[in-house]
Order: C-alpha cells, then sequence, then structure tokens
C-alpha cells in the first residue's frame, strides 16, 4: 500500500536507487 506522500515518494526513490 504506498501513499501518496511528498516525502514517502522521495524516501522510496532513494531506497530504490540505493538498492
Amino acid at each position: 500500500v504506498h501513499r501518496a506522500r511528498p516525502v514517502d515518494l522521495e524516501l522510496s526513490d532513494l531506497k530504490l536507487e540505493a538498492f
């Protein structure tokens, strides 16, 4: 369940890039 949050989206992007 992905929430529509700017911070969440940014964190998700960082995690994806880190992986």
